[in-house]
């Protein structure tokens, strides 16, 4: 039939439940009014009472024949009196009843996320992560010799290589590496000069498009037994996310002496991704 207002508001049912805690008493006040004894459901510690034989009910009032202890477990179940609430009862909402992208922010309590809730590890292949630029991602930093001097007699472009060779694997192919070498280097009698150079999959970095332009750390001079440190910085494009190998080769040039590097504090390669 029709009605004055606003549409009221779809209601949940569900039967209501009364606990008694006994006094040694008989007579007990009900949470709502009842015609009689049949309409509710009594148990005395856990056992179903007989309606007008165990208890009797009117309007707010029960009475059981016998008392009832402070020591019996004593609740009742009121029958066809479904309590309505425009709320769902409680642990009655599941995953199907929510709206797909209906949880946002403003809804979650900043308490309510524990470090126990969340996963302990992140799985980042199908999603995208964004970083400010500039910001680094990872880094990778290896002493290639320890303090082992590696020696060579080795010419250019004839290299020696530098132990065994790095891998590092961009997270993003979008990202810039940020390659550093830095170590000592020595020259015996008779070499003029000699560098470290750095190989990425076999080819070198470099600043232009041959092997003289490639990036290296060098030292020049004809001093017997000159001692130098020097570092070599480059920027290059990480161009993919597989797994990329960076080789370090040592060599001289000019003369016909030894050379060496390492022999103070080693070789050092560092990589850093940088955030595009």
């Amino acid at each position: 039939m029709p009605f004055l207002g606003s549409t009221p508001a779809e209601q949940y049912k569900s039967l209501a439940k009364q606990t008694i805690t006994g006094d040694g008493s008989t007579s007990y006040t009900l949470n709502r009014s009842v015609t009689n004894a049949y309409d509710m459901e009594v148990f005395i510690n856990n056992t179903r009472q007989e309606p007008d034989t165990s208890y009797t009910a009117s309007g707010n009032t029960i009475t059981f024949t016998a008392a009832v202890t402070s020591s019996d477990s004593c609740y009742l179940i009121y029958q066809g009196q479904s309590v309505g609430s425009i709320n769902p009862p409680a642990n009655s909402v599941g995953t199907s009843q929510i709206v797909n992208d209906g949880v946002h922010t403003a809804n979650i309590a900043d308490t309510a996320v524990t470090h126990a809730k969340l996963h302990t590890s992140l799985d980042l292949s199908s999603k995208t992560l964004t970083m400010p630029s500039g910001h680094i991602i990872q880094v990778s930093h290896t002493n290639i010799t320890g303090n082992t001097a590696v020696a060579t007699t080795s010419q250019h472009p004839t290299v020696v290589n530098l132990g065994s060779a790095v891998s590092f694997t961009p997270k993003f192919s979008n990202s810039k590496l940020l390659v550093t070498v830095d170590g000592n280097m020595k020259m015996n009698a008779g070499a003029q000069g000699c560098f470290v150079g750095v190989k990425r999959d076999g080819t070198y970095v470099d600043y232009g498009a041959s092997q003289d332009a490639a990036m290296f750390t060098y030292m020049a001079g004809t001093t017997v037994n000159h001692h130098q440190s020097s570092s070599s910085t480059a920027m290059i494009d990480a161009i993919s996310t597989n797994a990329t190998s960076f080789q370090l080769v040592f060599c001289r040039y000019g003369g016909a002496g030894e050379a060496e590097v390492g022999n103070w504090h080693g070789v050092h390669l560092t990589i850093q991704e940088i955030a595009q």
